[in-house]
Formats: structure tokens, C-alpha cells, sequence
């Protein structure tokens, strides 16, 4: 097998890009209450108003996206009984997502502040590729696929 960084060229920089940190959930849900104006305390309360729940569901979403917890650990960490919440949460963001622009650029530029404070690089990902929709897993044909174990028939 031939070395992939030997056609490196030899000025050129072979190290690889620095990795993003994950960030830490009450990070996340202090940069989700600045940006709506309010208190974090007042975030993970158990008030149930328009003004907070919007921001609690957003605070659900950019926590599954920018930290490694589940939805258990999400829902104790929002002050929350029940891992459902947050499968809710996450769902009506989406939705409304699909509603109103204005949602939409809410859930962006949140992202981005996100990304900053992990210090990575941000990119887009497009939901639409080609005019396709975007799959991240590519499910095998069967035909292709052949007999047991993914080995071809004989």
C-alpha cells in the first residue's frame, strides 16, 4: 500500500485540522438566553409562558446538536421530568422552522454563535443536494447486496 501523505508536498503542512470541542450544557444554555434576553435560571424554571418555551425548545435542539447528550440528560439539564419534552421540543422547532423565515434565521444565527464558542470552522449543510434530498447513509440495493452477510452469491 502506498502512503497517502507521501504525495504530500514536502512545504506543505501535514497535520490535520483542529478539532472542535464539544461544548458544555450550561454553555448552551447561557449563549440561548442571552441571545432571547433572559435569565438561564429563568430558562431551566418551570415557567410555562410563550416568552420562555420558545427559547427552552431551541435551548433542547442546539443542545443535541452541540453537546454529547442524550435526551434524558437533556430534559434534567433544562429542569424538565420527562426525556419526551425534549423529543417534542425538538420536533416543533423543526416545524416551525418550515413556517416562518423568521424562525428559521433565530435558529441560524444561534447556531453560529454556538459554533464560534466551539471554536470550529462553520460550514452549511444543505438539506437539498442536486435537487435531491440529502442522505447520510446510502441503503445498499438488494440485488447488489446478494446472499447472507453482505457477500455475493457464488
Amino acid at each position: 500500500m502506498s502512503d497517502i501523505l507521501a504525495s504530500v508536498p514536502a512545504g506543505a503542512s501535514r497535520t490535520s485540522p483542529r478539532r472542535q470541542r464539544r461544548l458544555m450544557s450550561r454553555e448552551v444554555v447561557q449563549a440561548v438566553a442571552d441571545y432571547y434576553q433572559l435569565k438561564a435560571d429563568v430558562l431551566i424554571g418551570p415557567d410555562r409562558s410563550r416568552r420562555v418555551s420558545w427559547p427552552r425548545q431551541m435551548a433542547m435542539v442546539m443542545l443535541r446538536r452541540h453537546t454529547q447528550l442524550g435526551v434524558s440528560a437533556i430534559a434534567s439539564a433544562l429542569g424538565q421530568q420527562c426525556h419526551t419534552t425534549v423529543v417534542y421540543g425538538c420536533k416543533q422547532v423543526a416545524k416551525r422552522r418550515e413556517q416562518s423565515a423568521d424562525w428559521d434565521s433565530d435558529f441560524k444565527e444561534l447556531d453560529r454563535l454556538l459554533l464560534q464558542r466551539r471554536g470550529g470552522v462553520e460550514f452549511v449543510r444543505h438539506s437539498h443536494a442536486h435537487g435531491r434530498a440529502f442522505q447520510t447513509v446510502r441503503k445498499k440495493n438488494t440485488e447488489q447486496q446478494g446472499g447472507q452477510n453482505g457477500r455475493p452469491n457464488q
